[in-house]
């Protein structure tokens, strides 16, 4: 019995959110504006409140001071430097906006987020600056929401609402850089640059 395989070459074009680095560097670029929809008033206010922007991989808050509220619009304002988050494994990992913390008893409760946001970081181009459109929700079960995509497949299988949305810009710096020489060992650095 013979057997004959024939390979074909296939000509495949790929966009461009999928042909980047699996490691990076999220940078955003400019302030983080939140506007609130008119129907959240009940369930989100326009209130100063603490940002946490985090990454599968770091996290960075901004404080209610770098906040400010202009009728249904909220801005936090921060220096160039402050918000560069490494990410390992791009293609799996969202950055988290979580807006604020509810308020808790030491020992009691849990003190979570207000409101939560996702970005999935397979959505954003490397090297390219994009300006953003983040829905912000607010539900019952906000740590479970931040696994999701939230689309309307989310919506009918989770409880939440869309308070608004968060716009900035955003550029993913693919490779390594200096932002993770704080996230590891000099011996596991020199490992990585020369070999073992």
């Amino acid at each position: 019995m013979n057997a004959s395989v024939l390979f074909r070459g296939v000509k495949l074009e790929l966009p461009r959110e999928q042909l980047g680095w699996d490691t990076g560097t999220v940078e955003i670029l400019s302030p983080l504006s939140l506007s609130l929809s008119d129907s959240s008033e009940n369930v989100l206010r326009a209130q100063a409140n603490k940002l946490t922007i985090s990454t599968t991989d770091s996290s960075e808050t901004l404080p209610k001071k770098a906040a400010s509220v202009d009728t249904n619009q909220v801005t936090w304002d921060f220096s160039a430097e402050q918000l560069r988050l490494p990410v390992y494994n791009r293609y799996s990992s969202s950055l988290t906006i979580e807006i604020g913390s509810s308020s808790s008893i030491i020992g009691i409760g849990g003190g979570g987020a207000l409101a939560l946001g996702v970005l999935w970081l397979a959505d954003l181009a490397d090297n390219e600056a994009k300006e953003v459109k983040i829905p912000i929700v607010v539900g019952k079960n906000l740590k479970q929401l931040r696994q999701n995509v939230l689309n309307d497949f989310a919506a009918s299988t989770h409880e939440y609402q869309v308070a608004g949305y968060i716009t900035t810009t955003i550029r993913l710096d693919r490779g390594l850089d200096e932002v993770r020489l704080s996230f590891t060992s000099r011996e596991r650095l020199l490992t990585c640059l020369v070999g073992p």
